[in-house]
């Protein structure tokens, strides 16, 4: 007579896949809820690290049971293996932003001039505690920052300061960058400096923006600076958000200005 064991279904995997669907659907909530602001960002990071910690608890006890399943042949293969990759699937973002953490300097301030960088008058005013302070930048950010980012240099256009500010004005509007109040100095003091916010495009972190415009007489000068409201490390985003601007202003300028190229 042949004997028939029942094979028995692991609970690991079932709870594996369990925790995982879990975790994505928290991943996505909240992200979707800090991006339209319902979720302070300091609060978000704590939901970020524990998305990442319950990711990996439900690896772990994927694992478990695919050891069950080699050994006794438990049932559950299908569940371990879709936790695992939802669990991969929710790390995916942590292990980018891991590698741009320890490919870039820990910076969270950036601009083009670090001897006298574009002041915040207006976003400096509205600061909370939570945030990030508007320091000076240190003689060691500034070397990180240009070993890191030296291509992060102003720009100067031989036109009007009127038709940078112009076209300034169209490069804002075109990111969905909000203008803070009006700018700070005047065109007939020879300086003037724009502040806006702008949010990254997934999880809408906030970064405050500082434009001046310098009136050389014959050119005008910009400079730009981005600082992050929160985080030590931007991974970044800061110099790559003043070099994409900058680049895209070259064009707008010089199509105002009769075609002239920066110089």
């Amino acid at each position: 007579m042949t004997a028939f064991v029942a094979r028995g279904e692991t609970r690991s995997a079932a709870f594996a896949d369990w925790l995982a669907r879990f975790d994505l659907l928290l991943f996505v909530v909240a992200g979707l809820s800090h991006r339209y602001g319902l979720i302070a960002t300091p609060d978000f990071f704590w939901i970020l690290a524990l998305v990442g910690g319950l990711a990996i608890v439900a690896l772990v006890f994927a694992a478990i049971a695919f050891r069950r399943l080699w050994l006794f042949g438990d049932r559950g293969g299908k569940l371990a293996a879709r936790a695992t990759l939802i669990a991969l699937l929710v790390l995916a973002p942590f292990l980018y932003s891991g590698g741009l953490a320890l490919h870039y300097p820990a910076l969270n301030d950036i601009s083009t001039d670090l001897d006298d960088p574009p002041r915040f008058t207006i976003l400096g005013q509205g600061r909370t505690v939570r945030m990030n302070p508007i320091d000076p930048l240190t003689v060691s950010e500034a070397e990180q920052q240009i070993a890191a980012f030296p291509a992060v240099t102003g720009r100067r256009y031989e036109a009007a300061p009127d038709t940078v500010l112009v076209a300034i004005d169209a490069m804002l509007a075109a990111r969905g960058w909000r203008r803070a109040g009006e700018p700070a100095g005047s065109l007939e003091t020879g300086e003037l400096t724009l502040e806006a916010t702008a949010s990254s495009l997934v999880f809408g972190f906030v970064s405050d923006i500082a434009i001046r415009v310098t009136d050389e007489g014959e050119t005008s000068y910009v400079d730009m600076r981005s600082l992050s409201r929160f985080g030590t490390h931007d991974l970044g985003s800061n110099a790559l958000r003043i070099n994409s601007f900058l680049n895209d202003l070259d064009g707008e300028v010089a199509s105002r200005a009769g075609g002239q190229a920066p110089g």
